[in-house]
């Protein structure tokens, strides 16, 4: 593992890009929000406090997961270490999953394609399991 401070390589590469890479960029992220808040919305004026949790959560799952992009770990991607617990690992149970619960319910599928690659990439190394402990 590297030990180099990663800022000075990231502000340089921040300083090397022009406005219009930035609007551009601006302007890709902002129209990524409007589509995927369009998806779904929900109304709870008698419960306020949910209604604000379940925006943060959906918040959060879009901040954190994208078709094509590693799926988030137990820590989501937000490790702040080079230590996290359980090593970031996926564990390939609820603890993998819970993060996209919501995804389905809220029409937001999209974002929960990303927990299958992992899936589907372990499926070699099950059936070796499977096999070596006489679970086929």
């Amino acid at each position: 593992a590297s030990t180099a401070d990663p800022v000075p390589g990231v502000q340089s590469f921040l300083m090397s890009l022009s406005n219009d890479s930035m609007t551009n960029l601006q302007t890709e992220s902002s129209l990524w929000w409007k589509s995927y808040w369009n998806m779904s919305s929900i109304n709870l004026p008698q419960e306020p406090q949910i209604e604000n949790y379940w925006y943060g959560a959906q918040y959060i799952l879009g901040c954190s997961s994208r078709d094509g992009k590693v799926a988030p770990g137990l820590w989501g991607p937000w490790v702040t270490t080079d230590t996290a617990g359980w090593h970031g690992d996926y564990t390939l149970n609820y603890n993998f999953q819970a993060p996209f619960y919501g995804a389905y319910s809220s029409n937001r599928v999209q974002v929960a394609l990303s927990q299958y690659k992992p899936i589907l990439d372990y499926v070699p190394q099950g059936r070796i399991n499977a096999k070596k402990f006489n679970c086929s």
